[in-house]
């Protein structure tokens, strides 16, 4: 897809990202904005330079003296658990950013993986994020990964989806096929964006404040949320392009179809049942739209199916 819009903004963005690794008296701490819950324990080791360890940040350096990079899950996403739920995993935003963290750490010493204590979803972060390192960028089989990580398979819960359970090894698999599709290329540097997902674009546009904009199929499917009507901006006399609230920023579709125009979409379905909106931004754009009728049936994947006929 072309990116003029995305490379332009990148660089602001960027610093915005919630991870960030630095290095300090022999020790790197690596920050992962994902949500965490923990076991107090030891020290797992998985292959020749990468550990887990299921213990806090104070934990570690009161018990600890330890000569590696450590790579600490805290729980800052607190979207991702209500109700006692896992609501859904770990996004490939934050898996990009994991194994980013995991080969810069692993070039210079040996890595140890940590969760902080007491908080739901440590371990199925931690799980869920060092599998897919293994599986994305060592090429380990998903039963070598099985064997790496049964220490603390164990103690994963399944995902909530739709009253579905979707459990941590149902995310390897889906990675999997997603790379042997050739959808996820994590060794390459130049990469086709119509074949393969561009991962730092894919963080970008995951972000609230850049539309939640995903690419799900490379060159062929695109998923956001609905626009909304907002009110006008007085300044411009036009709809404005998105509005903040209750934590949350809605789009117009104006703002949509000014992106989805430089994605290269040629045709945009409402498939959600959501709240109608005026749409002609985007057939000014010259990107047709028609609206799925979905008789009650909102699963991802009937709607999917819908949309692919």
């Amino acid at each position: 897809f072309p990116r003029q819009r995305f490379e332009s903004s990148l660089a602001r963005q960027m610093r915005n990202t919630p991870a960030s690794l630095s290095h300090a008296d022999g020790k790197g701490f690596a920050d992962i904005d994902a949500a965490s819950t923990a076991f107090s324990g030891e020290m797992y080791r998985i292959d020749e330079r990468m550990s887990v360890a299921l213990l806090d940040e104070d934990q570690l350096v009161s018990r600890w003296h330890i000569d590696r990079t450590i790579i600490l899950i805290k729980p800052e996403d607190q979207q991702l658990h209500r109700d006692g739920c896992l609501l859904s995993p770990n996004t490939l935003g934050h898996i990009h950013q994991f194994c980013r963290l995991a080969r810069e750490s692993s070039a210079a010493s040996k890595v140890l993986v940590a969760c902080k204590a007491n908080c739901l979803q440590s371990v199925n972060t931690m799980a869920l994020l060092t599998g897919s390192y293994f599986l994305l960028c060592c090429n380990r089989a998903l039963s070598e990964v099985d064997e790496m990580l049964s220490c603390i398979y164990g103690l994963t819960t399944d995902y909530i989806d739709n009253n579905e359970s979707i459990s941590v090894r149902d995310c390897w698999e889906a990675l999997l096929i997603a790379k042997a599709k050739g959808w996820l290329d994590l060794d390459s540097d130049g990469i086709d964006c119509d074949a393969c997902i561009d991962l730092e674009e894919w963080a970008h546009y995951d972000r609230i404040e850049n539309g939640r904009v995903h690419v799900v199929v490379p060159g062929e499917l695109v998923v956001f949320p609905s626009p909304r009507d907002l009110p006008v901006d007085p300044a411009t006399g036009e709809m404005a392009a998105y509005a903040d609230a209750d934590g949350d920023r809605l789009f117009s579709a104006g703002y949509y179809a000014d992106l989805l125009q430089d994605f290269g979409v040629g045709l945009v379905v409402q498939c959600d049942g959501g709240a109608w909106y005026d749409d002609s931004p985007f057939a000014h754009s010259g990107i047709p739209t028609e609206r799925l009728a979905t008789n009650g049936d909102h699963h991802p994947l009937s709607m999917i199916v819908a949309v692919d006929r």
